[in-house]
């Protein structure tokens, strides 16, 4: 198997822990019903660990059936082998039977929790207790059991990872295309048509700037909103087929938008979508095929 690679939706599971998922006790006789009980992760600290690191859990458990749950405590599960595929975390963060891993740590008290009721956790432990020797992303479950002594149940389970020894894996590569494109606003001879385009500058397509700024992205560009914003910025045509054409009056909204998408774009990867593409088929069917060589 190949060495493990951190994608960012790796990372990102180590704080996607604001989750609860329940599980079916274990050894409970099926005549009892499930207790209706919730964990909550607020913090992993670090949430990528590395070795020497002490990690932190902190959460809460919450019992949301009608009766009291007798000799509650909670505990971490963490796996020793890192996941090796993205398949494998999917089965891991669905999965409904006991996580594999060792106990490297537990609430040692044991509590009744009335319905209602919670009980905030903080569990600590030595990531290099766990032994761990190949960086990647490790199973990661925080659990709540319940009962005596002699007949303890897993009432609940929460699934996360934790990324641990990152630092000298090269990350994968992650590409965000940025779209800035508008409504087609003008006719066959470039004229605007009513204020379409001059609305969508002076609101979507801000935004859309504005969003983008300072962000490391790959902008897919639309030709036509180009053209016709610098239209407006110079004073578009009012109206098609006159010589010399009337024009209006400069937008000064379309030519900072212009600047501002110039700006922005210094440097970065930009890509242009199609435009101006004509309608073959739509041509050919209007019995203007000669035009296609032109």
């Amino acid at each position: 198997m190949s060495r493990p690679r951190p994608a960012g939706v790796l990372a990102a599971l180590g704080l996607a822990a604001a989750l609860w998922t329940t599980a079916p006790p274990v050894g409970a006789a099926s005549a009892q019903p499930a207790p209706d009980v919730s964990v909550t992760v607020t913090a992993i600290d670090p949430v990528a660990a590395g070795p020497g690191d002490q990690v932190t859990v902190s959460g809460s458990v919450t019992n949301r059936g009608g009766a009291t749950l007798l000799g509650v405590n909670v505990q971490l599960r963490v796996g020793t082998d890192p996941v090796g595929s993205r398949s494998q975390l999917a089965a891991l963060a669905g999965g409904s039977s006991r996580p594999p891993g060792v106990v490297p740590v537990s609430v040692p008290d044991r509590l009744d929790l009335a319905p209602g009721a919670s009980l905030p956790f903080v569990l600590q432990f030595p990531v290099d207790s766990l032994g761990l020797t190949a960086a990647g992303v490790y199973p990661l479950a925080v659990e709540v059991i319940t009962g005596p002594q002699n007949d303890r149940n897993r009432v609940a389970t929460l699934r996360t990872f934790l990324p641990w020894d990152m630092a000298a894996v090269m990350p994968t590569r992650v590409a965000v295309l940025w779209p800035v494109l508008s409504t087609p606003s003008r006719d066959g001879d470039g004229v605007p048509v009513g204020t379409r385009l001059h609305d969508e500058i002076a609101g979507r397509l801000t935004d859309v700037l504005a969003a983008g700024a300072g962000v490391k992205l790959t902008w897919l560009v639309d030709g036509d909103t180009l053209q016709g914003a610098s239209s407006l910025a110079g004073g578009a045509p009012t109206a098609g087929g006159q010589q010399p054409p009337r024009t209006s009056q400069p937008d000064p909204a379309a030519r900072t938008w212009l600047q501002g998408l110039e700006h922005e774009t210094a440097g970065a990867q930009v890509v242009a979508v199609p435009y101006a593409d004509p309608d073959l088929v739509g041509t050919v069917r209007a019995g203007l095929a000669g035009d296609l060589a032109q």
